[in-house]
């Protein structure tokens, strides 16, 4: 609970969850979890102490999907993004002489990005798994962070039921996601990031091809 406060208070500061609690994470959120936290507590008896922090929850999702990208007419799916385009001031020498290989206007908001997944560094965000100055994470939507935002979706239509809200554009959402993640996303017998400017998936089998299964979004066959 005195989790779920912390993070309702940065919701209300910065709009979103900052990856860190230092100046420079404002930037970028962390991955997005409140829902989860809020959920565990719903489900053991917290009812209306979860529910309190609806707003925080709308909020935090209005954050995330101002940042979406449109793959399909009506489909918006998400990637990690962060604000800044300059090097972390924690890596300031060894980013800026990366960026010199790179060549890339926005190198730092790839870089940056990755960060925002919590997978920094993984392969998962190189065009060549074998060199880092090949990041785009920018230009990928990432099959755990899509999973994370259905079930931000599914809990923000389930306490709007509760809260006996008129408005509720959440349920359609969560479906609109799910088969996203269940076509999109899907290749043969494996879950995938997904790779927009090619409009191709990506190379690497990672483990948060189990992300569908832990949010329930895959079906019996995957």
């Amino acid at each position: 609970k005195d989790m779920v406060e912390n993070f309702a208070y940065l919701i209300d500061t910065f709009g979103f969850i900052p990856n860190g609690n230092r100046v420079y994470f404002t930037s970028r959120s962390q991955p997005p979890y409140f829902s989860f936290l809020l959920t565990l507590l719903y489900d053991g008896g917290e009812e209306g102490f979860a529910l309190n922090y609806f707003p925080q929850l709308e909020q935090e999702y209005r954050y995330w999907m101002d940042h979406a990208l449109s793959v399909h007419p009506g489909i918006y799916l998400n990637h990690y993004f962060d604000a800044e385009n300059r090097p972390r001031p924690e890596a300031y020498k060894r980013e800026k002489s990366l960026a010199k290989k790179a060549n890339h206007p926005e190198f730092f908001r790839h870089l940056r990005a990755a960060c925002a997944s919590g997978w920094d560094f993984s392969s998962r965000w190189l065009k060549d798994a074998k060199h880092f100055e090949t990041i785009c994470t920018l230009d990928i939507l990432p099959i755990d962070l899509n999973c994370l935002l259905y079930h931000l979706e599914e809990t923000l239509s389930r306490f709007s039921i509760l809260l006996h809200q008129e408005h509720n554009p959440y349920k359609e959402a969560a479906l609109r996601r799910k088969h996203a993640i269940q076509t999109l996303f899907w290749n043969q017998d494996f879950f995938f990031d997904y790779h927009v400017p090619s409009k191709k998936h990506t190379s690497t089998q990672s483990l948060a091809a189990a992300t569908p299964l832990f949010v329930k979004a895959c079906t019996e066959e995957q």
